[in-house]
């Protein structure tokens, strides 16, 4: 796999925000660890603490190795904080508790917003909290705390500590950092055993598809021995026919044997160094299963790389492509270009009549020598079982000889996969659309070490010959609810007037708030009737004209419900769409006296468009009427000059897709 850098690198954020602080308190065991501590100790950035009673525990721990004046809080951050932290150069991260996420209150708008803008979130896994890290990051890794960066493509990276590690400490940091140490040397270079995906071509704007993706570069199992990297991407594909999500999952094992003491596989003349001890030691099979399951359902496994390969020494190579259907526009009808323009896909209705196609590519390229490669389906399809079985005549290939009271052992004919040694592996997984549950991906890896060993018992000669299992586990619940897996394109929609409020729905009663990302009762899609579905409540928009206010109700065919975009103005079906969404003296209104606001012209190609080029600006005499790519445009008539004039930020809104891909 060809790793992307993290807007802010994970290893920045340790290095900045942790390491700095424990250098003198923890002894490093790794030149990674070392490394980081001594060309980031001076150059740290500020921790910001969220939550409530958890801001004075989190704070006391990291007291006496993290200076006052670095530590902010959450809820006591101004505009001007905000802006200073959401900078790259500032090197900061956010603290928080798992169990605090559902308790924020307005915090949780300014805790999104920096997570969005890629400042690392560190969450403290105190009460094991998964369903609601999962729901606000996309994503909940098992073990114990964990960061999460939001990259600028919308891709989410993670970095988690081990299953027995349950909460933050000085060695979990250095084992952190080590582990990011070898993620950012592993990126630059190519492993022994590698994959690339390749999910959107060159001629996809990202922010079309729905799709979520997430990356752990080095992921701990809880034994040295086994490490590796994990990818996920998660698609939905929908057309008139189907519609489904698929998981596809990506897993780069990487294993590393020991034998006697810290030393690796081979051979240890413990006699010959005064030990009584000799030993043998050699990997006899590797393995990696991957396991996607579903409260409910029953995922089916469509397809799997690599295939069986019985040979004991080859060169696999394999591509593969699978192509998605993706219903609605991707805007690129309306765009002047021809392009995908995910800004006008947002403000049309979905329609399945109409979709366009997203090709994901895999590649998978290794070589193995002295093992051969096994695949198969095992647990009546559950689990996708890879194993890697050494040669027969290479069991015993440590031991040269053995007499009645020595045993001579080499290493002359071990080879690399015998030392160390990495299988890349992928699985795709189908699920139906409409689940919005949790779904678990489950990956073990694995392998089984043979173990012989010589010594004597008094004036008797022993030997034992065991093979016992070494094994590796992680797991992540993925949200399929998440807003990047709708079928309708999910959107915030905030107003252009002072610091832009997003439409919020808080109670059934719809009202303007801080926009946050995160918050199910700002997210809207428009579906295919025009109406705007709310996804915290599924209930729609709807203008109360009797009162004069906006709230969300069960969908009808009303016209109370239904919405257009015109330009960036959202009209209300009801009464020949006079009424419009716009702020007065900061409160969200629908209902427009006559004469309030001008009836300006709809562009004829499509409402969505500009009514002229330069608008919101007075229309100019002549000046051209926007047209998709191919079609002539027209021209803005005379009189236009002096019938129009500016059109005012409080009637204008924007559409904040929330796509992978997208600011």
């Amino acid at each position: 796999m060809q790793s992307t850098s993290p807007r802010r690198s994970l290893t920045a954020a340790v290095g900045f925000a942790l390491l700095a602080g424990v250098a003198m308190t923890a002894p490093s065991t790794s030149f990674a660890h070392e490394s980081l501590v001594s060309h980031h100790v001076s150059a740290v950035g500020p921790l910001v603490f969220f939550g409530g009673t958890g801001h004075a525990y989190h704070v006391r721990r990291f007291a006496g190795t993290v200076s006052d004046d670095r530590i902010m809080y959450g809820n006591r951050l101004n505009d001007v904080d905000m802006g200073r932290l959401k900078a790259p150069g500032t090197q900061a991260m956010v603290v928080i508790a798992a169990s605090e996420l559902d308790k924020l209150g307005e915090s949780r708008a300014r805790l999104s917003a920096l997570f969005e803008a890629g400042v690392p979130v560190f969450v403290c896994m105190d009460d094991g909290d998964r369903h609601a890290v999962s729901r606000f990051f996309g994503v909940a890794p098992s073990g114990g705390d964990v960061i999460f960066v939001h990259e600028k493509n919308g891709n989410i990276d993670i970095l988690g500590s081990a299953q027995d590690e349950a909460h933050w400490t000085p060695q979990w940091s250095s084992a952190s950092a080590a582990a990011l140490g070898r993620f950012q040397a592993e990126a630059a270079s190519v492993p022994v055993a590698t994959a690339s995906r390749d999910a959107v071509s060159a001629d996809d704007d990202k922010g079309t598809v729905p799709i979520l993706r997430i990356h752990e570069g080095t992921f701990e199992t809880g034994t040295d021995e086994i490490t590796g990297k994990l990818a996920i991407d998660v698609i939905r594909s929908a057309d008139r026919s189907s519609d489904d999500k698929e998981i596809h999952v990506y897993v780069w094992p990487t294993y590393a044997p020991r034998g006697y003491g810290s030393r690796g596989a081979g051979i240890y003349e413990g006699h010959k160094e005064g030990v009584n001890l000799s030993a043998a030691y050699l990997p006899w099979t590797y393995r990696v299963s991957h396991k996607v399951s579903a409260a409910g359902q029953n995922p089916q496994m469509v397809a799997h790389l690599p295939a069986t390969e019985t040979s004991t020494e080859f060169n696999y190579e394999k591509s593969s492509e699978r192509t998605f259907n993706i219903g609605g526009t991707s805007g690129d009808s309306l765009s002047a270009d021809g392009k995908p323009d995910s800004l006008l896909a947002a403000k049309i209705p979905f329609n399945l009549s109409v979709g366009y196609s997203h090709t994901t590519r895999e590649q998978l390229a290794f070589s193995f020598k002295d093992y051969a490669l096994l695949a198969r389906e095992v647990d009546a399809g559950k689990r996708m079982l890879w194993e890697a079985p050494i040669a027969d005549r290479l069991k015993h290939v440590l031991v040269e000889k053995v007499y009645s009271d020595r045993v001579d052992l080499t290493e002359k004919h071990m080879t690399p996969m015998m030392r160390t040694a990495g299988i890349a592996t992928s699985s795709m997984w189908k699920l139906p659309g409409t689940y919005e549950g949790i779904a678990s991906v489950e990956i073990s890896a694995g392998f089984d070490l043979n173990t012989k060993k010589w010594w004597w018992d008094g004036p008797t000669w022993r030997h034992s010959d065991t093979t016992a299992p070494v094994e590796g586990s992680r797991s992540y619940d993925l949200d399929l609810s998440h807003p990047y897996l709708t079928r309708e394109i999910t959107v915030l929609l905030r107003s252009e007037q002072g610091m832009g409020g997003c439409v919020t729905q808080r109670s059934g009663v719809v009202e303007l708030a801080a926009c946050d990302p995160m918050n199910r009762g700002q997210m809207w899609g428009l579906d295919s009737e025009g109406r705007y579905v709310n996804r915290g409540n599924k209930q729609c928009l709807q203008a109360d004209f009797q009162t004069k206010s906006l709230l969300t109700k069960a969908c009808s065919l009303s016209n109370d419900q239904r919405w257009e975009w015109r330009a960036d103005r959202i009209h209300s079906g009801y009464d020949g769409r006079l009424h419009r969404l716009h702020v007065q003296n900061g409160q969200l209104r629908i209902v427009v006296d006559a004469g309030r606001f001008e009836d300006l012209p709809v562009n004829p190609h499509s409402p969505a468009l500009k009514p002229w080029s330069g608008y919101p600006a007075k229309p100019i005499t002549g000046e051209l009427i926007p047209a998709p790519y191919g079609t002539v445009p027209g021209h803005v008539p005379a009189d236009w000059s002096t019938k129009y004039g500016n059109t005012g930020v409080e009637q204008r809104w924007s559409p904040v897709v929330l796509r992978a891909g997208l600011e």
